[in-house]
């Protein structure tokens, strides 16, 4: 133990802290945090109540945001147990009396699906005695006959409802019946599905309370902060997507940006290759039997494929749309494959989650993105800047800025026209075709006397196969995904996915029965959790990585993906998923503290023969850029504006209570020893546990082996680092003092 003192650095209090004593122990319980934690006692025990398990770290550090009234965009792989956190979180908005909510979600199925699912778990929290009456809870579907139909838009236009659950698509339609009331929490489960109208952002902004000329100023003016944030929270489920350019009014409004994962992280599914047609689909079909989704590049072989699982013995039923009786009548065991389309927004590859019923997946050709010169004129802004962007090496740095102005929605009318004709160009100019068709990330191909350009899909695989592994209270189910297909796609596909981390292995490296045995466990496993409670396996776990640099905390973040970014009392901070850790990724700007030029023998203490340094925080003049400790102004020119490091140790407190863990990665060296004791100190009382990282590298594979070894701080290099710094001091100040005289 070292001895010190943090001067007024009490994380409730004016009075100091104090490594060898107590001297908090009595003003902690009136603290905001402490507060917290009791309500997230409370919401623990009713979340196990509805769920039948303790959340997990990843859930609890959502709960944690929300308690605080935090709107965020929830940055987490599928399967890991998002929908049930919005699910329960809505129902305990209702317990506490705080106000309506309002669930969206991307398709009609997972609208009656989460409808149902509330209902259950509102019984069993009325079971329990956390629920005092039964919640209103209103869904709203197409479909719906027309007497319930006309009650459900009744009860929502007079607002007589508790828990309100619609698809995005209704959200669009009917804004004016939505408005008028006062949500407490709004939950977008599949933000990219929200997403793909724009002024969806518009609308859902407006729910939580801005009015329309604050959303509008927020998107011409960057330096726009409204005076006032609404008392209604928003929080985004997202996984896959790069949200559009009128994202930022997040940012702008609600101080956070949305994220997008790079690699898979948290999947527990076999990745098969099998080379030929359709034959390979009967043979995978009769060899692992029912509980499949077959997933279609090309929706015109859908009547063939129905009819080769047929004579595999399986009854397989077409879904298209938002039709959802095959998808019941599988559920309910009436069917044994279901097969689709293989496209981004398709019903089989986002809008099910079936984890007891759906065993493997099939992906009956490659799914992929495509263009024929026809094409070209109808491409949509993004998929032109995705073409641009893979044809760059041929079309030059033009193309590349383009695509990046057309991703960013910065594009103008000229600019876009300009994109077409580059795209055109390569079909136009055999020279151009002849080098795009060597690249190894795009095929050219004929098709009925056109040219074909085609490049992999990769994240509809990631998402379609993520169906079939899906979080349950003993972890995550295995499943299996099967890539049917031969030729120049599939190659380019596998060397895509390896950059998303996804290992192919041939179907005949793969013992089908030994695979089929443990899928099968899994399911046992899935309906044994669903009757009765199970304590959750930690997969996927929270932590707050603390850096120096605010730009080596960016760099850092952006080594596993897109990170989501959010502003906390003005210091950015990012979150990202790093395998089976969601980090959430801040600076300490440096040292935090400094020796106090008052008390003291120059800052240092001496009591019963120990000598204790007495630190404060750090400030720093904005106007003259002077740093010291011990003042309100700045002593050299005056000034006011001064940054003081107690706001970041104040924001590192509240991110460190969010995640649970807390992982400090400053510098190797001495000086970086300290602060990372600093920091053990001034956020031990917020945090569970702290541990020590170490880099000397700012790479990805040193940060991951980093995160694999951690330790403790290093007391003997702290100890030889405050030595040096009160040597420093006592030297300097008395030769200085001595040259004064």
């Amino acid at each position: 133990m070292i001895p010190a003192v943090f001067r007024r650095l009490c994380p409730d209090c004016d009075e100091d802290l104090v490594t060898h004593g107590d001297a908090c122990a009595s003003c902690l319980p009136r603290s905001r945090v402490w507060k917290v934690r009791e309500l997230l006692r409370q919401y623990e025990e009713f979340f196990r109540a509805c769920v039948g398990s303790a959340p997990w770290s990843v859930q609890r550090t959502w709960a944690k945001r929300v308690l605080l009234r935090e709107s965020f965009a929830m940055l987490a792989p599928t399967g890991v147990g998002k929908t049930a956190f919005g699910m329960v979180t809505s129902l305990f908005h209702r317990a506490r009396g705080w106000g309506r909510s309002y669930v969206i979600l991307p398709t009609i199925l997972l609208v009656r699906q989460v409808k149902a699912d509330l209902e259950v778990y509102a019984a069993r929290a009325r079971e329990s005695g956390l629920l005092d009456a039964e919640p209103r809870i209103v869904a709203y579907w197409g479909g719906m006959k027309k007497a319930e139909r006309e009650e459900t838009l009744r009860a929502i236009e007079s607002g007589e409802f508790d828990i309100l659950v619609t698809t995005s698509q209704f959200l669009s339609r009917n804004l004016d019946l939505l408005l008028g009331k006062e949500y407490a929490f709004i939950f977008v489960d599949d933000v990219d599905s929200l997403l793909k109208t724009s002024k969806n952002i518009d609308r859902v902004l407006m729910l939580v309370g801005f009015t329309q000329e604050e959303i509008a100023r927020a998107l011409r003016d960057p330096t726009y902060r409204p005076e006032r944030r609404p008392e209604g929270i928003l929080v985004l489920s997202t996984a896959t997507g790069r949200p559009g350019p009128r994202a930022i009014l997040f940012r702008r409004l609600l101080g956070f940006d949305i994220g997008a994962l790079r690699g898979t992280t948290l999947r527990n599914v076999e990745d098969v290759v099998a080379r030929g047609g359709l034959e390979r689909v009967r043979e995978i079909l009769e060899r692992m039997g029912g509980g499949a989704i077959l997933l279609l590049a090309d929706m015109s072989l859908a009547d063939r494929v129905r009819a080769e699982a047929e004579s595999a013995g399986l009854r397989a039923e077409v879904v298209s749309g938002s039709e959802e009786k095959a998808i019941r009548a599988f559920a309910d065991g009436e069917l044994d494959v279901l097969i689709g389309a293989a496209k981004p927004y398709g019903v089989l590859v986002r809008g099910i989650d079936l984890p007891e019923r759906i065993r493997y997946a099939v992906f009956a050709g490659t799914p992929r993105f495509t263009a024929t010169l026809a094409d070209v004129a109808e491409l949509s802004e993004r998929a032109l800047a995705t073409f641009l962007g893979i044809l760059s090496p041929v079309l030059g740095a033009r193309a590349v800025a383009l695509s990046k102005r057309l991703r960013l929605g910065r594009a103008a009318e000229g600019e876009i026209q300009e994109a077409r004709l580059l795209v055109e160009r390569v079909f136009r100019e055999p020279e151009l075709l002849e080098r795009v068709s060597r690249m190894s990330t795009i095929v050219v191909e004929e098709v009925e006397g056109a040219v074909r350009l085609s490049i992999p899909d990769v994240r509809t695989y990631i998402q379609g196969s993520g169906r079939t592994s899906r979080l349950y209270p003993g972890g995550l189910t295995r499943g299996a995904a099967f890539l049917v297909d031969d030729g120049p796609i599939l190659d380019a596909f596998v060397r895509r996915a390896s950059a998303y981390e996804l290992e192919f292995k041939s179907i005949e490296e793969v013992d089908l029965e030994a695979l089929k045995a443990e899928i099968d466990r899994d399911r046992e496993m899935v309906r044994e959790a669903g009757r009765k409670a199970a304590r959750a396996a930690e997969l996927l776990k929270t932590s707050l990585f603390v850096v120096e640099s605010p730009n080596k905390a960016r760099t850092i973040a952006r080594f596993f993906g897109t990170p989501t970014r959010r502003i906390v009392d003005g210091i950015p901070v990012y979150e990202v998923c790093a395998g089976d850790v969601l980090l959430t990724v801040a600076a300490s700007g440096g040292h935090v503290v400094d020796l106090t030029t008052q008390g003291g023998y120059h800052g240092v203490l001496v009591e019963d023969g120990l000598f204790v340094p007495v630190f404060t925080t750090r400030k720093r003049c904005r106007s003259c850029g002077y740093q010291f400790t011990d003042f309100d102004r700045c002593p050299i020119c005056g000034s006011e504006d001064v940054f003081d490091s107690a706001s970041t140790i104040e924001v590192l407190r509240r991110l460190a209570f969010e995640a649970g863990r807390v992982i400090i990665a400053t510098d190797p060296d001495t000086e970086g020893e300290k602060i990372a004791w600093d920091l053990e100190q001034l956020l031990s009382t917020h945090a569970e546990s702290i541990a020590r990282a170490e880099f000397h590298e700012v790479t990805k594979r040193a940060i991951s082996e980093a995160l694999r070894e951690l330790h403790s701080v290093s007391e003997p290099r702290v100890r030889a680092q405050i030595v040096r710094r009160v040597e420093d001091r006592w030297i300097g100040f008395e030769l200085s003092q001595e040259l004064q005289r």
